[in-house]
C-alpha cells in the first residue's frame, strides 16, 4: 500500500508508433508519506498529477523507459512548496 493507499492510475492516451509506446496517465490519491523528494510533508493531502511514459519495445520486451512527471504540481498539492 505504501504512502498512497488509495492510488489510482488513469490512462488518458496511449499511442504506439514503430518501436515506441507513449502512455499519458493521471495519478491521484491521498499522500500519507512524511516526505516527498526530500521535503517534509506535514499532513496527508489529496493530489492529482499527470505523467508521460515512453517505452521502447523490441522482441516483445521493454528495452528502455523514460518518464516526465509533474513533481512541481505534486509538491504544491502536498503543501511541500507554496503555489504562486
Amino acid at each position: 500500500m505504501g504512502a498512497v493507499p488509495d492510488s489510482t492510475w488513469t490512462t488518458l492516451r496511449l499511442v504506439a508508433e514503430g518501436d515506441l509506446v507513449v502512455c499519458h496517465n493521471r495519478w491521484s490519491g491521498t499522500y500519507h508519506g512524511t516526505t516527498f523528494r526530500g521535503v517534509r510533508i506535514s499532513k496527508a493531502a489529496r493530489f492529482s498529477v499527470e505523467h508521460i511514459h515512453i517505452y521502447r519495445i523490441t522482441d516483445g520486451r521493454i528495452r528502455e523507459h523514460w518518464v516526465v512527471r509533474d513533481d512541481l504540481a505534486m509538491m504544491q498539492q502536498l503543501g511541500a512548496i507554496l503555489s504562486l
